[in-house]
């Protein structure tokens, strides 16, 4: 036979044509295909027809182009129905042979999604049914899945090399099939082949992506894929249009049904017959948005949308309750909280954070105003039976009752009661209960009536027609996922036991009847969450172990069966298998958003434990912001983490740093510290109440200055900007043609306005107490005021009186001043460190050494001196620091506004601002008495009390490696009658680590251990005891 390496499917213009390309080593083909013997003539045929079955089964037609080495050998034409290159019979016996009558299942509906396909496979006799029908909800095991493939790309199964697998004896059924799959490649050679296994979603992909030689891109939007092994098949098939996911999710453990698997077979053979243009790449955009009744806005995108929820969108003074997203993700309803004024105007911003099944995003947020009115009549359009005592009425657009109890449902006129009448959320569904639990088979007239939109347009009342049939089929249940320690159970339809009452955790259990799940949750019935370990030592767990777990359902517990809402009894005990992976990957955080000014979204790779106290969230300087955590949600669907802060951000970029949280499973996996950046954008007018203003008289250039100070920077350009004058009215006037108005500082919160003399005479025109008028300057974001000005008194400029000093080192001083300094020098700041003045009222101060840094932060500066050597502390007592003093020369020091510092009040004594350090040669000791082991750390100054948790700013390890535990294996104090020793006091037995090194060292911040000035102590690593002697008595 001839060696086929790959192919290539084009387009040329109407044309299709496949490419073969030959083993160059099949020189022989080199050469006009005329001069071949028959019997090379027959192998190449062979050879072709067998890899077009092999790799392209529904090829229909084509130009066969055969290619070796580069060098085109020969062309001929190519259908099922004449055959291959020679012709011959053999295609058309092959044709003949699949085309089986098909004549539809019972379960299977002509209008259910899978139909077209699971037909389709029937007549290429690919999938049979049964005898009762398709049973199209039935997993699919992996024996019929190898019999599948096989059929579907015609593998021979005659002579096929023993896989060996020790589940699969040469007597099995389905031997052969499943030896030919394996040989083709498309299941892995294992010792086992766990024929009656269930085939996953993430094997079904692996292993369509090798028996159809599928490539392309491996990406995908998938979160859930980590460790599954299948993540670059998903990408493939994800990318050639062949597999889906619900949003974020793809689920690669859930088990594979009949008709699914029927469907994504299907879509592969189909696109094997297609070549495939990618669509060229489309830039995801808001297309409209409209508002057609009073408490709907839609939006519509470009292309489909995923994973959208409510945190995506914000309409201006109101709340967007719910969304609802059509059936091509184009389109999405957003149901409001409160209805919106007819014939008004409403702000709507789609965030940026808006997911597209392309992977992208919308490049910025996108504001729109939108007139809302609404002219439509609300139209009561269906029926629908849901329960054996509930039905829905289906309205065109959300209502409410006319008035308070007008609403009305009546059952053929009253004779049957209506016990409930409640309107969805989205005021679109009405669900009536009826008295009866029950009703007699047949067909009942509903009228209904007493409801209006929000425009108070009336519903036109209007009577139909419900068809009362019990439903009589069973319930069932399907795996959605399993952990080690928790596993997901979904019924078709709600259930409970027999009388109301919810399932509990007898009614499932894994392996063994008395390993159940210590709690089972559901908030509808119908999905369960069965967690088999817990926190509670005085459970027990039963975990699973990796690899096949059977999980059990049962019909009954204590004769209480298993029954839906119509009294339909689950009919057997079911087995489901659950393929167990031990989860050793730690969670990663894939996303960080600011849904607005004061809420994050923050996005995890998996379920996790997330609290505030795991989040730090900084500003672009790299601050702790003020505002604290209020509120932190996490939802184990969507795997994302709502941040509610109890305050505001202002617009700009910020960092939270993750640490410390863990995954939800049974290893604990715990996340590697990350720090991820996002953005607010700032949607809030400034305030311009908070603004200031001060003045400053030039007499010698006959001008005045007034120095404005917003909280917040501001808009420069446009007609809102704070440097047009027109913004501005001073003691009520316009500025003049020669004043002007300019940036001031770096922080673009400030202006100045100069303001000439006036008069024949020239004189100032303003003075202290006259008001600033300032009209609707905007924010740097370009939100504007609602009020029309804002009045702000004007004070006189004068140069800060005051400052403080602290000792940061024992020649460093940092002194703060209130306000901006733009002149600071060291013949400024004046000091006096000496103690034995002759005459303590003259002390005799000299300046600093050197100014080292001047820095201005939160509006003031802060500037950090050396002293000489003469005024050095000699050490961190609170009398050296007493001692000191500190005094700002007169007319030295100038602010950013000019004015010079005089008459500065004198610091007598400066705080102390030095961190405790180790001191001396051997720091860390370490003594055993009968009392116990003791080591004792000794710093250069006394500590302050300890509080409780002081114990956790130390890591204490020995030469093992063993770490031990703060608060449990050791306690931290001070020594009795001198502060400045640390004691840390190992507990319990002792006598068997005689001999033992320890070592200390601090946690990365220190929190609790300080001085009596409130500085935590230095941090240091790695100080290592000498080895703990024996116990020692005192003589």
């Amino acid at each position: 036979m001839v060696q086929i390496l790959r192919h290539e499917l084009k387009k040329q213009g109407n044309e299709t044509v496949l490419f073969l390309y030959l083993d160059q080593s099949n020189t022989e083909f080199a050469r006009e295909l005329g001069s071949l013997d028959d019997n090379t003539k027959g192998d190449l045929d062979k050879s072709v027809n067998n890899y077009i079955r092999s790799k392209l089964p529904n090829l229909k037609q084509a130009t066969v182009k055969i290619m070796v080495g580069g060098l085109l050998v020969t062309s001929f034409a190519f259908s099922p129905a004449v055959g291959g290159l020679f012709g011959g019979d053999d295609n058309r016996a092959h044709a003949a042979e699949v085309e089986v009558e098909y004549k539809g299942f019972a379960d299977v509906k002509p209008d259910r999604e899978s139909a077209p396909a699971i037909e389709a496979l029937v007549k290429a006799g690919v999938i049979k049914g049964y005898p009762d029908g398709f049973h199209p909800r039935e997993e699919i095991s992996r024996q019929h899945a190898a019999v599948m493939f096989v059929r579907a790309l015609k593998l021979p199964t005659d002579n096929v090399a023993d896989p060996g697998f020790k589940d699969v004896p040469t007597t099995h059924p389905y031997y052969k099939e499943i030896a030919a799959a394996t040989a083709a490649g498309y299941f892995n050679k294992a010792d086992a082949f766990n024929p009656n296994g269930n085939f996953t979603r993430g094997q079904s992909a692996s292993v369509i992506v090798r028996a159809y030689d599928l490539e392309g891109d491996k990406t995908s939007p998938f979160t859930d894929l980590a460790g599954s092994g299948h993540e670059d098949a998903i990408g493939i098939m994800y990318n050639l249009g062949l597999a889906k996911g619900v949003g974020n999710a793809y689920k690669p453990n859930d088990n594979v049904t009949r008709e699914q698997f029927a469907m994504l077979l299907h879509r592969t053979i189909e696109a094997q017959d297609t070549v495939v243009t990618p669509p060229p790449v489309v830039a995801p955009t808001v297309n409209s948005l409209s508002g057609t009744n009073l408490k709907e806005v839609v939006v519509t995108f470009n292309s489909a949308v995923t994973g959208v929820t409510a945190d995506n969108f914000l309409v201006k003074g109101n709340t967007v309750d719910a969304v609802a997203v059509s059936e091509d993700g184009k389109s999405v309803t957003l149901t409001l909280k409160n209805a919106i004024s007819q014939q008004s105007d409403v702000e709507v911003t789609v965030k940026s954070n808006v997911k597209f099944e392309s992977g992208a995003s919308l490049p910025e947020n996108v504001v729109q105003t939108i007139g809302v009115t609404d002219v439509t009549i609300p139209v009561m359009e269906s029926i629908a039976l849901t329960g054996p005592n509930t039905f829905t009425i289906k309205f065109s657009e959300p209502v409410k009752e006319t008035s308070a109890g007008s609403g009305s449902v009546l059952i053929n006129n009253g004779i049957f009661g209506v016990a409930d009448k409640a309107l969805s959320n989205d005021g679109r569904t009405l669900t009536v209960t009826t008295s009866s639990n029950t009703l007699a088979e047949g067909n009942y007239e509903v009228k209904v009536n007493g409801y209006s939109d929000y425009a108070n347009f009336a519903a036109v009342g209007k009577t139909f027609n419900l068809d009362y049939k019990k439903d009589v089929t069973a319930p069932t249940p399907k795996l959605v996922s399993a952990s080690q320690n928790e596993v997901v159970v979904e019924f078709d339809k709600a259930v409970t036991q027999e009388g109301g009452a919810k399932l509990t955790a007898d009614f499932f259990y894994h392996t063994y009847s008395s390993w159940k799940p210590v709690s089972v949750d559901t908030d509808d019935n119908k999905k369960f969450t069965l967690r088999f370990s817990d926190t509670n030592p005085a459970t027990q767990d039963f975990i699973l172990p990796e690899g096949n777990v059977t999980v059990s359902v049962l019909k009954a517990v204590n004769e209480k069966a298993v029954v839906d809402m119509w009294g339909n009894k689950l009919a057997d005990d079911v087995k489901l298998t659950a393929t167990i992976t031990a989860d050793r990957t730690a969670p990663t955080v894939s996303n960080v958003v600011a849904t607005n000014e004061n809420t994050l979204e923050l996005t995890f790779s998996e379920k996790v434990n997330v609290a505030a106290g795991n989040l730090t969230i900084s500003d672009s300087a790299g601050k702790k912001i003020t505002q604290t955590i209020t509120d932190l949600k996490f939802n184990e669907d969507t795997l994302k983490a709502t941040v509610t802060l109890s305050g505001k951000l202002a617009g700009g970029s910020y960092t939270v740093e993750v640490k410390d949280v863990t995954d939800k499973s049974l290893t604990a996996n715990k996340i590697t510290t990350v720090t991820q950046a996002f953005t607010v954008t700032d949607k809030t007018p400034i305030n311009l109440t908070e603004a200031s203003a001060t003045l400053v008289d030039n007499t010698t250039a006959k001008e005045q200055y007034i120095y404005v100070s917003f909280p917040e920077a501001v808009a420069t350009t446009g007609p809102n900007s704070a440097l047009n004058k027109d913004n501005y009215l001073v003691a009520g006037g316009q500025l003049a043609a020669g004043d002007k108005v300019e940036l001031f500082g770096n922080d673009g919160k400030r202006v100045k306005l100069t303001v000439k003399y006036r008069g024949a005479e020239p004189a100032a025109v303003v003075k202290t107490g006259d008001d600033l008028t300032i009209g609707r300057i905007a924010d740097l974001a370009g939100n504007v005021p609602t009020a029309l000005s804002s009045a702000v008194d004007i004070k006189n400029d004068t140069a800060p009186t005051t400052f403080t000093a602290k000792a940061v080192g024992l020649n460093k001083l940092e002194l703060v001043f209130p306000g901006e300094l733009k002149t600071v020098t060291a013949d400024g700041i004046l000091v006096d460190g000496s103690d034995v003045d002759a005459d303590p009222d003259n002390k005799s101060y000299t300046s600093v050494a050197s100014v080292d840094n001047v820095e201005i932060k939160d509006g003031k500066t802060h500037v950090t001196v050396t002293v000489k050597a003469s005024d050095k502390l000699a050490d961190k007592s609170t009398a050296e620091l007493n001692a000191l003093s500190v005094k700002v020369a007169d007319n030295k020091l100038e602010t950013i506004t000019g004015q010079k510092l005089t008459s500065v009040a004198t610091v007598t004594g400066v705080a102390d601002g030095m961190a405790p350090e180790l001191v001396g040669t051997n720091p860390v000791t370490v003594a055993h008495t009968a009392d116990g082991a003791t080591i004792t750390l000794s710093f250069d100054e006394a500590l302050a009390t300890l509080p409780p948790l002081a114990a956790a700013d130390l890591v204490l390890t020995d030469a093992t490696g063993k770490t031990y535990v703060a608060g449990k294996d050791y306690t931290v104090n001070l020594k009795a009658g001198d502060a400045t020793k640390l004691e840390v006091k190992l507990t319990g037995d002792t006598a068997g680590l005689v001999g033992t090194k320890f070592t200390v060292s601090t946690a990365s911040t220190v929190h609790y251990i300080k001085d009596a000035g409130d500085n935590s102590i230095a941090t240091f690593a790695g100080k290592t005891t000498d080895a703990l002697p024996a116990v020692t008595t005192a003589p």
